[in-house]
C-alpha cells in the first residue's frame, strides 16, 4: 500500500541532498550550475508524484467513504510535499542572499 510513497520520499531525499550541493557550491562561488539540472529535475518529478498521490486521494474521497489506510498515506504525501516546498524556497533564499557564507564571517 505504501510502496509508492516509499520509492517518492527516497527520491525525495535524493532531490534534496542534491538542493544542498547546489547551495553549497554557489555560496562557495563554484559551478553549482552542474547540480542544478538534476536537482530541478529530481525536485520536479518527485513532487508531482507526491501531487499525484494527493489527487488520487481527493478523487476517492469525492466519490465515497475512504479507508484510513489512504487517509494516512495522504497525510504523509501532504507533509512532505510541505516540507519540501519550504526547504526549496529557503534554499532559494539562501542562493539569492548577498550575504557571505558562515564560514568566511567568522574567519575561517
Amino acid at each position: 500500500m505504501f510502496w509508492n510513497l516509499f520509492g517518492t520520499s527516497n527520491q525525495l531525499l535524493a532531490a534534496l541532498s542534491l538542493l544542498c550541493v547546489t547551495v553549497w557550491l554557489q555560496r562557495r562561488g563554484r559551478g553549482a550550475w552542474i547540480t542544478l539540472g538534476p536537482t530541478l529535475l529530481m525536485l520536479v518529478m518527485t513532487m508531482w508524484s507526491l501531487g499525484l498521490t494527493l489527487w488520487g486521494f481527493l478523487q476517492k474521497r469525492g466519490a465515497g467513504p475512504v479507508a484510513p489506510v489512504y487517509q494516512v498515506e495522504a497525510g504523509v504525501a501532504a507533509l512532505l510535499l510541505a516540507l519540501a516546498v519550504w526547504l526549496v524556497i529557503e534554499a532559494a533564499l539562501l542562493m539569492r542572499s548577498r550575504l557571505a557564507p558562515a564560514a568566511q564571517v567568522a574567519g575561517a
